[in-house]
């Protein structure tokens, strides 16, 4: 698939500024043939793809073949967007120029590589044999380089869009995390338009994600939990294990059991995440609950070391069930409990607001206000002597 570009055989077309190297460059755009190009095997937002088909084989050397795969997966991931973005390309033409090296890679535009690919098979018109792009000679830009620009053009210009929830943290771990990363995180943050704080807020929950697929056992599969929609949850855990109410002494266990039941949800289990955390957090026996979940967890875990480096979460249904009616429970013992403790939240409370009166202010009222205030003491008294009556009846 070697392919050189000569981009001075090519129709110019349009300019666009980039930074290349901290520098502003307008550099100028050509018409470049599509069969010339490829998808990029090291963009961020397709490494959890690229992981699990690497599982099952190596990618074709054919070109054609090659992008064929990629192609598919792109449209396949948004067809609704790609849809959109076809039909405008057919009404109007190529609007944002895209960013390729001379060996054919695709840095910047591959919906809009993928849109035209599937135009011109459609069609055969002329017209979407090309896409408009830059050319950047591959061998005078370093991998660092390149990347920055591709994160700068992906995120602070074009806006992140086109990031799902966990490609986003599967580019943090690349980035930031993994080993033999190229950036720091205030490189990261001012090329990826990124409060600081923000992003350290991501690149724990990114560590989490990390954490998860060595839990049970797929180590950097990734797309297990793509496909398991972890990042709310994961995002709901985080929260928890920073909590001033967790005592980090449990830490690493707690982490376990919300690991444990993040993988007995399947897919979308923030709304269920939540609940269990809270009861979690507030829980009166620490070492009771690690002590009820103690037999499931185990059977959890002889599960997933069963089932190592599978691609897969393989859990018998039987032990599913019986850890979610395990939460389930728990879940409903808080519930009831705190409906039981609420009377006394709601006194609280009300005793809270009577000490914020300031008796100084009291004999300043003026008398047709002191008869307004009486008359809601009185009534304040009535209710006291009523919830009084009540709580000591035989």
């Amino acid at each position: 698939m070697n392919v050189k570009i000569n981009k001075e055989n090519y129709s110019k077309t349009n300019t666009k500024s980039f930074i290349i190297q901290g520098k502003e460059q307008n550099l100028q755009s050509y018409k470049i043939p599509i069969n010339l190009l490829r998808y990029n095997e090291q963009n961020d937002r397709i490494s959890s793809f690229i992981s699990q088909y690497e599982e099952q084989g190596q990618f074709p050397q054919d070109l054609e073949t090659f992008n064929k795969i990629f192609e598919e997966f792109i449209y396949n991931s948004n067809v609704k967007e790609m849809n959109k973005l076809i039909n405008n390309i057919e009404k109007y033409g190529q609007r944002e120029i895209a960013v390729v090296l001379s060996n054919g890679i695709v840095i910047d535009g591959n919906r809009r590589f993928t849109a035209l690919r599937m135009l011109y098979e459609k069609t055969s018109n002329a017209k979407y044999e090309y896409l408009d792009a830059v050319v950047l000679d591959a061998d005078k830009y370093t991998e660092k380089d390149i990347k920055r620009l591709e994160l700068n053009l992906q995120h602070a210009v074009l806006g992140r869009v086109d990031y799902g929830p966990i490609d986003r943290l599967i580019g943090i771990y690349n980035n930031l995390i993994r080993e033999g990363h190229n950036f720091t995180v205030a490189e990261y943050a001012r090329e990826t338009n990124i409060k600081p704080s923000e992003l350290e807020k991501d690149i724990r929950v990114a560590k989490l994600m990390v954490d998860y697929h060595e839990y049970i056992c797929q180590p950097l599969k990734f797309y297990i939990g793509k496909n398991q929609q972890i990042d709310g949850p994961l995002r709901e855990i985080e929260r928890a294990l920073r909590s001033k109410k967790l005592d980090q002494n449990y830490k690493h266990e707690i982490k376990n059991i919300l690991f444990a039941y993040l993988a007995s949800l399947g897919s979308g289990g923030t709304i269920k995440m939540r609940p269990f955390i809270e009861t979690v957090l507030n829980h009166q026996n620490i070492e009771q609950l690690l002590d009820d979940t103690d037999e499931v967890m185990d059977k959890f875990e002889e599960s997933f070391d069963k089932n190592k480096n599978s691609g897969e979460i393989d859990l018998p249904e039987d032990i599913r069930q019986e850890f979610r009616t395990f939460v389930e429970n728990e879940v409903e013992e808080k519930r009831i409990n705190d409906a039981r403790l609420e009377p006394i939240e709601f006194i609280k409370r009300a005793i809270n607001n009577l000490n914020k009166i300031n008796n100084n202010a009291l004999s300043k009222f003026p008398e047709d206000v002191k008869k307004d205030f009486e008359l809601h003491i009185m009534e304040l008294n009535n209710k006291v002597d009523e919830l009084m009556d009540e709580i000591n009846a035989d």
